[in-house]
């Protein structure tokens, strides 16, 4: 022999895999494999998302993450009200309290493939109406109506 050792197994602190390998590879199979049958998330989802996506950073104050999901005229309407709460209430046509903003629930009222209607109840129960509309750049908020 040369006198150099050689161990016959790995210590087990070497055999264990990394919890963030173990995350990386888990969370994005778990999140594919959920969902719709063919593995895609409906229009109507992706549509309903931007309308949750709006609630929920209306609610949160984030005027610039609002602006992201409004198009041309809708960030025209946002902007004139100065300021995050009352551009939100001028695209809702309705002030509504942060807490009703985390609760509502759209409601899909009419869907054509390249626009969408939802009804925005929160605890109240008053209905907000946001229309939503698909173009290149994905689904925005139109403005009040």
């Amino acid at each position: 022999m040369s006198g150099g050792y050689v161990p016959l197994a790995m210590p087990a602190a070497a055999r264990r895999i990394p919890s963030a390998l173990v995350t990386a590879i888990v969370v994005p199979a778990a999140v594919m494999g959920g969902g719709c049958a063919n593995g895609r998330v409906s229009d109507q989802d992706t549509a309903r998302g931007t309308v949750e996506t709006f609630l929920a950073q209306c609610a949160a104050g984030r005027g610039v993450r609002v602006l992201e999901t409004l198009n041309r005229s809708a960030r025209t309407t946002f902007l004139a009200a100065a300021g995050t709460r009352a551009g939100c209430a001028a695209i809702l046509a309705r002030r509504l309290p942060a807490a009703q903003l985390r609760s509502a629930q759209p409601r899909l009222t009419r869907f054509d493939g390249t626009t969408a209607e939802f009804a925005v109840t929160g605890r109240a129960g008053n209905a907000a109406r946001v229309a939503v509309s698909r173009g290149p750049d994905g689904w925005l908020i139109e403005g009040p109506g």
